[in-house]
Protein backbone atom coordinates (compact mmCIF):
# COMPACT_ATOMS: atom_id res chain seq x y z
CA UNK A 1 0.00 0.00 0.00
CA UNK A 2 1.19 3.51 -0.72
CA UNK A 3 1.86 6.19 2.42
CA UNK A 4 -1.01 8.65 1.10
CA UNK A 5 0.28 11.08 3.97
CA UNK A 6 3.45 11.43 1.85
CA UNK A 7 2.20 12.36 -1.14
CA UNK A 8 1.82 15.78 -2.89
CA UNK A 9 -1.11 16.82 -4.17
CA UNK A 10 -1.39 18.50 -7.61
CA UNK A 11 -0.88 22.09 -7.41
CA UNK A 12 -3.58 24.50 -7.54
CA UNK A 13 -2.61 28.27 -8.30
CA UNK A 14 0.72 27.48 -7.50
CA UNK A 15 0.26 26.09 -4.34
CA UNK A 16 0.04 22.77 -3.00
CA UNK A 17 -1.96 21.59 0.09
CA UNK A 18 0.74 21.27 2.58
CA UNK A 19 1.35 24.83 1.53
CA UNK A 20 -2.64 25.80 2.47
CA UNK A 21 -2.25 23.95 5.90
CA UNK A 22 0.78 26.09 6.80
CA UNK A 23 -0.17 29.22 5.86
CA UNK A 24 -1.29 31.74 8.70
CA UNK A 25 -5.16 32.41 7.89
CA UNK A 26 -6.26 36.05 6.20
CA UNK A 27 -7.69 39.30 8.36
CA UNK A 28 -11.30 39.13 7.87
CA UNK A 29 -12.10 42.71 6.69
CA UNK A 30 -14.83 43.03 9.61
CA UNK A 31 -11.68 42.72 12.00
CA UNK A 32 -10.27 45.94 10.22
CA UNK A 33 -13.16 48.07 10.03
CA UNK A 34 -14.55 47.60 13.86
CA UNK A 35 -14.78 50.92 15.47
CA UNK A 36 -13.93 50.93 19.50
CA UNK A 37 -17.36 51.86 19.65
CA UNK A 38 -19.26 49.07 18.25
CA UNK A 39 -19.35 45.63 19.95
CA UNK A 40 -17.96 42.78 16.96
CA UNK A 41 -20.77 40.80 15.46
CA UNK A 42 -22.19 38.29 17.30
CA UNK A 43 -21.57 39.80 21.28
CA UNK A 44 -23.83 41.46 23.25
CA UNK A 45 -22.95 44.77 24.67
CA UNK A 46 -24.65 45.83 28.12
CA UNK A 47 -25.27 49.69 28.12
CA UNK A 48 -26.41 52.07 30.99
CA UNK A 49 -29.53 53.58 31.37
CA UNK A 50 -27.88 56.88 31.14
CA UNK A 51 -26.34 55.82 27.63
CA UNK A 52 -28.88 54.20 26.01
CA UNK A 53 -30.68 57.39 26.72
CA UNK A 54 -28.25 59.66 25.21
CA UNK A 55 -28.28 57.57 22.28
CA UNK A 56 -31.71 58.06 21.54
CA UNK A 57 -31.35 61.75 22.63
CA UNK A 58 -28.27 61.99 19.94
CA UNK A 59 -30.42 59.74 17.35
CA UNK A 60 -33.14 62.28 17.96
CA UNK A 61 -31.21 64.98 17.60
CA UNK A 62 -29.39 63.86 13.93
CA UNK A 63 -32.46 63.37 12.18
CA UNK A 64 -33.57 67.15 12.89
CA UNK A 65 -30.46 68.71 12.46
CA UNK A 66 -29.03 66.88 9.98
CA UNK A 67 -32.63 65.80 8.07
CA UNK A 68 -31.13 62.27 7.83
CA UNK A 69 -33.25 59.00 7.66
CA UNK A 70 -33.52 57.02 11.02
CA UNK A 71 -31.66 54.19 9.85
CA UNK A 72 -28.53 56.46 9.06
CA UNK A 73 -28.53 57.68 12.54
CA UNK A 74 -29.11 54.95 14.31
CA UNK A 75 -26.02 53.58 12.27
CA UNK A 76 -23.96 56.65 13.13
CA UNK A 77 -24.31 56.05 16.92
CA UNK A 78 -23.35 52.37 16.50
CA UNK A 79 -26.75 50.71 17.45
CA UNK A 80 -29.57 48.36 15.41
CA UNK A 81 -32.36 49.71 14.30
CA UNK A 82 -34.22 47.44 16.23
CA UNK A 83 -32.28 48.23 19.49
CA UNK A 84 -33.52 51.55 18.78
CA UNK A 85 -37.68 51.25 18.60
CA UNK A 86 -36.62 48.49 21.76
CA UNK A 87 -34.87 51.46 23.79
CA UNK A 88 -37.54 54.05 22.68
CA UNK A 89 -40.62 51.37 23.76
CA UNK A 90 -38.87 50.89 26.78
CA UNK A 91 -37.78 54.56 28.08
CA UNK A 92 -41.01 56.10 27.17
CA UNK A 93 -42.17 59.21 25.64
CA UNK A 94 -40.35 61.15 28.48
CA UNK A 95 -36.91 60.79 27.95
CA UNK A 96 -36.60 61.10 23.97
CA UNK A 97 -36.99 64.70 23.16
CA UNK A 98 -39.48 65.67 20.80
CA UNK A 99 -39.06 68.61 18.52
CA UNK A 100 -40.91 71.77 19.48
CA UNK A 101 -43.39 74.12 17.23
CA UNK A 102 -40.36 75.94 16.99
CA UNK A 103 -38.08 73.68 15.53
CA UNK A 104 -40.29 72.60 12.61
CA UNK A 105 -39.39 73.80 9.24
CA UNK A 106 -41.38 76.81 8.01
CA UNK A 107 -44.19 74.45 5.67
CA UNK A 108 -44.69 72.43 8.92
CA UNK A 109 -44.76 75.26 11.12
CA UNK A 110 -47.92 77.66 8.63
CA UNK A 111 -49.60 73.75 8.51
CA UNK A 112 -49.98 73.62 12.01
CA UNK A 113 -51.10 77.27 12.42
CA UNK A 114 -53.92 76.74 9.67
CA UNK A 115 -55.06 73.12 11.73
CA UNK A 116 -55.40 75.17 14.84
CA UNK A 117 -57.14 78.21 12.76
CA UNK A 118 -59.66 75.72 10.92
CA UNK A 119 -60.52 73.83 14.08
CA UNK A 120 -61.00 77.00 15.45
CA UNK A 121 -63.56 78.10 12.51
CA UNK A 122 -65.36 74.72 12.40
CA UNK A 123 -66.08 75.44 16.65
CA UNK A 124 -67.42 78.63 15.17
CA UNK A 125 -69.56 77.78 12.32
CA UNK A 126 -70.86 74.86 14.68
CA UNK A 127 -71.94 77.06 17.29
CA UNK A 128 -73.57 79.79 14.54
CA UNK A 129 -75.55 76.59 13.32
CA UNK A 130 -77.20 75.30 16.88
CA UNK A 131 -78.15 79.07 17.50
CA UNK A 132 -79.63 79.51 14.06
CA UNK A 133 -81.46 76.13 14.67
CA UNK A 134 -82.92 77.07 17.87
CA UNK A 135 -84.50 80.38 16.36
CA UNK A 136 -86.01 78.35 13.19
CA UNK A 137 -87.21 75.57 16.12
CA UNK A 138 -89.12 78.54 17.78
CA UNK A 139 -90.33 80.15 15.02
CA UNK A 140 -92.08 76.54 13.82
CA UNK A 141 -93.35 75.78 17.58
CA UNK A 142 -91.47 73.03 17.42
CA UNK A 143 -90.12 73.80 20.81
Amino acid sequence: MVDESNIEQPAVHGETISDKMTRKPAASKSQDKASPAKAPAGRSVRHSQEEKTAKLNRIETLMRERKTTLKDAVKDVGIGEQTYYNWKKAAGAQLVMQPSIEALPDDLEDLVKLEEENLRLRKNLAEKLRSENAVLRKRLGLD
